[in-house]
């Protein structure tokens, strides 16, 4: 059996460990059975560590200084999952013959992890915040979101997702992830894609959603795409509301209305109920027929 490893770092190794490392390691057994030519490699590979140890997304592959010649085509000249991501590879050969070897890979791949765990981590916040004023003052809580008017882009990228459809994920410097499906006529390649996410990040990276405007000389269709839907996207602050419950003292009913509001708050039990009436063949449930007491005078 074999163990083998890489570890790197960009920029600056500051401390015992690389402070922007990525690291490759892997097993290797060239025979997995006594007599018999079959063999098997497990690897796993990490562009991640950074990201999760410094807060800092996007260092490898990429510079702030010199935007081009890390990649070819759209895929870094490194390993081929590029940035924040990590993977998970297994391969088994075997010699069929003196002319004939047989292989079977494996491959799970989680690619922009920075994106994926910053969605909706504020809005989850500021729910829980709500939530947490209704029990400590027994009454309706309201919080309202950060503006988003000062907010700049920290980071932007495009993702390719069908031949002329794309997403641009956009990070915001108040923690707000605003995402859009774009559609433009030009026949689009990860290559395209790709060139196009650079040059849209030089565009609007620094700057609030309302000054977001294309570099001149840029006509790249898919940029221009990107950054109207990002203009567009520009929220007014959401509202998060919690114990909506409590607000039935100013009605009549009270009990009565407490209770559907109650009911109402507890999303699991919302969607347990449609789920439960539809798969009843239902479209319209009314008093008892939803299986809740405290609907029995509602209809869903």
């Amino acid at each position: 059996m074999q163990v083998y490893g890489e570890i790197g770092s960009e920029d600056k190794w500051s401390k015992w460990r690389p402070s922007r490392g990525a690291f490759l390691f892997g097993v290797y057994v060239p025979q997995l059975f006594a007599g018999d030519t079959a063999d098997l490699r497990i690897e796993y590979a990490d562009t991640d560590f950074t990201r999760r140890n410094t807060t800092s997304p996007g260092v490898w592959y990429n510079n702030g200084t010199y935007s081009t010649g890390m990649r070819e085509r759209g895929l870094p000249l490194g390993h081929w999952i590029g940035t924040d991501a990590a993977a998970l590879f297994a391969r088994v050969t075997r010699q069929m013959g003196s002319q004939l070897l047989l292989g079977l890979n494996l491959e799970i791949a989680q690619r922009g992890r920075f994106f994926a765990d910053a969605h909706g981590e504020l809005e989850s916040m500021l729910t829980r915040t709500s939530e947490l004023l209704t029990t400590l003052t027994d009454h309706t809580a309201v919080v309202v979101g950060p503006a988003a008017g000062a907010a700049t882009v920290r980071s932007v990228q495009l993702v390719d997702l069908s031949s002329h459809t794309a997403m641009v994920v956009a990070v915001m410097s108040n923690s707000v992830v605003e995402k859009r499906v774009i559609e433009v006529m030009t026949e689009l390649t990860p290559y395209l894609v790709e060139e196009a996410g650079r040059r849209l990040a030089v565009a609007v990276e620094g700057r609030t959603l309302a000054d977001l405007t294309a570099e001149p000389g840029d006509d790249d269709p898919l940029v221009a795409a990107a950054i109207e839907a990002l203009r567009a996207s520009l929220p007014t602050g959401e509202v998060f509301v919690g114990g909506a419950s409590r607000m039935a003292d100013a009605f009549e009913a009270v009990e009565q209305v407490r209770d559907v509001l109650a009911i109402l708050e507890q999303q699991i039990v919302v969607v347990s109920l449609i789920r439960d009436v539809l798969d009843r063949g239902m479209r319209v449930a009314i008093g008892g027929e939803t299986g809740v007491e405290p609907l029995a005078e509602c209809s869903l």
